[in-house]
């Protein structure tokens, strides 16, 4: 019997991954170079690394100031998040996973810096009875250490828990921790090889949770 779901938070509840390219998307056009999408996506929840910096100055022929590069970049993908809502369905899953008696709780690679203020901003902190960051670790996904401790502080067994993801890492560190997974891959992920999940959807609008849960039945 499935007693939690444990989210994930960029990509999964929140679409960071994708203002996080269209921020040094912006950067590259400055330059009028192109950063092609596919490129990004190699190193978006994977274990691949793709360095934007390093591949940017190769495009020019010179070097960049990193600092400032990056500063730029990391303010206009604050500013572009002003406007970025909560992935379809999210808000949807966790009322009803309230309204079920479901216990909710959050593993995130990101710092607790990173991930509060944004709960709190879209009024969901208070859906999550345990919130754990990499701050709390000392590895984070595909390492199952995440998921294994935020169960342990829900007081649920992995196999009565669901994982929400996005990414290929994510889902890893899921089944590693003996959990469902059920997966929801956004648009720079959707294309990478998920070899480990129990369920797919393009969101979480796509099915009602009690109908999902009827899976696991």
């Amino acid at each position: 019997m499935i007693k939690a779901l444990v989210f994930d938070f960029d990509g999964t509840i929140l679409d960071t991954e994708w203002t996080l390219y269209q921020s040094f998307k912006e950067i590259y056009d400055s330059y009028g170079v192109i950063l092609p999408v596919d490129l990004w996506s190699q190193g978006v929840g994977s274990e691949l690394v793709f360095d934007p910096f390093s591949h940017l100055e190769e495009l020019i022929q010179t070097p960049i100031d990193r600092v400032a590069t990056e500063d730029k970049w990391l303010n206009r993908h604050r500013e572009l998040l002003q406007t970025t809502d909560l992935r379809p369905g999210v808000r949807d899953y966790l009322e009803a996973a309230r309204n079920l008696g479901l216990k909710i709780g959050l593993a995130s690679s990101s710092p607790r810096s990173w991930v509060d203020p944004h709960l709190k901003k879209y009024g969901i902190r208070d859906y999550f009875s345990c919130v754990l960051t990499k701050d709390d670790v000392l590895q984070v996904k595909p390492d199952p250490e995440l998921y294994t401790k935020t169960l342990e502080c829900l007081g649920v067994r992995p196999y009565e828990a669901i994982a929400v993801e996005d990414s290929v890492t994510g889902a890893k560190a899921a089944k590693a921790a003996g959990m469902y997974c059920m997966i929801t891959p956004h648009e720079l992920s959707r294309k990478h090889i998920f070899a480990e999940y129990d369920v797919r959807m393009e969101s979480l609008a796509e099915r009602q949770l009690e109908q999902v849960l009827e899976d696991f039945k």
